[in-house]
């Protein structure tokens, strides 16, 4: 009864059947594969050997080339034109940032914090935590302020009169250099909290929730950033799938004559 119930399996059914259906076949035009075995030239058998010997280098070197044993203290893929978002490992959770702009060939790229609050997320996170990036601006001794008490959505000072700033309700802590007046940016009524050394600009960064990170070749493995497949993919690339892929169709053709041959 056990091997009837596994016969009896509708893909071990299926299986048999074609293989059936493929023996019936090749021995019905074993002679046609025969006659069309004999007249093959010998230029065309040489040129097939070639199309199959480059084709198992590709897919040598498609294995040599596996990203997924590669350790990665990322996941970032390089396009403009899809919103991705970079997590850091930090604990209790880890931190995650929105992908503003990113080029791969200058290695660089601008981040916004993902809860809108860059000010608030420096408060108790040090700019290690970019780790392996790094800051393309230089230490500055940044002062910050607490307006949860001031129940407007921006402050009266000049920078706060443009598109783009932090809204002051929905992120009540405010960062800014520490040689700007207090008086000239409507921060009378925050509270000064700590003074903190960033390599980051607070007038043109942190402020807008950017933050502006580079990286080079040997900061980590360049199999960490996936290139976008249609924009970013070179021709070396394309014309590797475009051999697989004809390798593929010629090797079939070249099997079923070898089975013509052998029957």
């Amino acid at each position: 009864m056990t091997y009837v119930y596994y016969f009896l399996q509708p893909r071990i059914f299926l299986n048999l059947y074609f293989l059936a259906a493929l023996f019936s076949t090749l021995n019905a035009y074993s002679f046609h594969f025969r006659e069309l075995a004999m007249h093959i030239p010998f230029i065309m058998s040489l040129t097939i050997l070639a199309l199959l010997m480059l084709l198992s280098v590709n897919l040598v070197n498609g294995q040599n080339n596996d990203n997924s044993s590669v350790e990665c203290p990322f996941h970032l893929s390089c396009s403009r034109y899809k919103n991705q978002y970079l997590e850091f490992p930090s604990k209790p959770v880890s931190k995650k940032f929105l992908v503003r702009d990113i080029d791969c060939k200058l290695k660089n790229l601008v981040l916004s914090d993902s809860q809108n609050c860059l000010p608030r997320f420096f408060l108790t996170n040090n700019f290690s935590l970019f780790y392996p990036f790094q800051s393309d601006s230089s230490n500055a001794n940044i002062t910050f302020f607490n307006c949860s008490s001031v129940g407007v959505h921006h402050l009266k000072s000049w920078d706060q009169r443009n598109p783009g700033v932090q809204d002051m309700l929905s992120c009540p802590i405010y960062a800014t250099d520490s040689t700007d007046s207090a008086v000239e940016l409507d921060l009378l009524s925050c509270t000064r909290m700590f003074d903190k050394v960033l390599p980051a600009s607070a007038r043109f960064d942190i402020m807008y929730n950017t933050v502006s990170l580079i990286w080079s070749e040997k900061t980590f493995p360049s199999q960490c950033l996936e290139y976008d497949q249609i924009h970013n993919k070179s021709k070396k690339n394309l014309t590797s799938i475009i051999l697989v892929t004809t390798g593929a169709i010629v090797g079939s053709t070249m099997l079923v004559v070898l089975i013509g041959v052998f029957i």
